[in-house]
């Protein structure tokens, strides 16, 4: 982890929680970087006139390509059948530039989310119509069903993290690129997402854990402490719980790939310690009240109840009490 001069985050001292003076300082150590990500400003990357070109061509042409974007993602509504079309998907802004060109950087290759949009469904059977409607799909991209002239997937660009989470627990959509025939031999790209309505509120959760979790996946693994280890794992289990429980409300674990997310209880009491700790050192910085940390400890606290949960839903319980120290 980057070396930070920030002190060390004092612990307020949980009657539940055991003594562990090396979970404390990785905790710290990820607190006070994720207050750094969270307050200071960041400015775009310098990048070379040819780059720099390229990005403004692209966003520029993913810009022009909005309005096909929407009446594909309109289309693909209608095909799955959702209720109310007209209304269930977005066309986001375009992203910042600052985040464009930090994130070309960061990836060190074309950004294809410029262009953003989202459709969103209410039921699995919804996500079963998006399935009959991409197989479909002609070997060159174009979805035959949807008649949606110009308008292309991108060959290798379709994820379902709703039936198979990303390493860091997400879960909450599809996604997949298309590629927009704007005129003229230009094309725009659009990123495309399929989003359970229900789902809405813990994205906005997984973020913020998202953002703890990638500070430590950026990390050498040979930097990492044991403790920083734990706290990693921790947060991506719980990240991956809170879809888990929202899979099991709303019937999505009937498309899940794999086994089920098991918590045994030993696990369960050091992943909310965890979470418990980490709430407490965000409480803790100065200048507490801040959007971001009332939202990041509400999530942390939100994910620390779908551990609980997803441990009571396993069939076979190593210990039936329920410890949350």
């Amino acid at each position: 982890m980057p070396t930070n001069k920030t002190k060390d985050t004092k612990q307020t001292r949980l009657p539940w929680l055991q003594e562990n003076p090396e979970l404390d300082k990785a905790v710290s150590r990820v607190v006070n970087e994720f207050k750094n990500t969270k307050t200071q400003k960041h400015e775009p990357a310098e990048i070379d006139g040819k780059t720099e070109q390229h990005l403004l061509r692209r966003l520029k042409d993913a810009e022009q390509g909005r309005s096909k974007a929407g009446k594909f993602m309109l289309a693909l509504a209608k095909g799955m059948e959702v209720e109310d079309p007209e209304t269930s998907y977005v066309v986001a802004g375009m992203k910042s530039w600052d985040r464009i060109v930090n994130k070309f950087n960061a990836a060190a290759r074309d950004v294809n989310d410029l262009g953003r949009g989202a459709v969103y469904i209410d039921s699995v059977d919804e996500y079963k119509a998006f399935q009959r409607i991409m197989r479909s799909k002609t070997r060159d991209g174009e979805v035959r069903q949807l008649n949606a002239k110009g308008v292309h997937i991108i060959d290798g660009s379709m994820d379902d993290y709703i039936a198979s989470p990303r390493k860091s627990g997400y879960a909450g959509s599809i996604n997949f690129n298309i590629d927009l025939d704007i005129g003229k031999g230009r094309h725009g790209v659009f990123e495309v997402q399929i989003r359970p309505k229900a789902y809405q509120d813990i994205d906005k959760k997984s973020h913020y854990l998202y953002d703890m979790i990638r500070i430590l996946q950026e990390v050498p693994q040979s930097f990492l402490t044991d403790g920083d280890k734990e706290v990693r794992d921790s947060l991506i289990t719980a990240n991956r719980a809170l879809f888990e429980e929202h899979s099991l409300r709303h019937g999505f674990d009937e498309v899940r790939k794999g086994e089920p997310l098991q918590i045994s209880a030993a696990e369960m009491r050091s992943i909310t310690g965890i979470l418990d700790r980490l709430r407490t050192a965000i409480e803790s910085l100065p200048g507490h009240g801040s959007k971001w940390q009332s939202e990041s400890a509400d999530a942390l606290t939100y994910a620390k109840t779908s551990v609980v949960n997803v441990h009571m839903s396993c069939p076979l319980k190593s210990d039936p009490s329920i410890d949350l120290g």
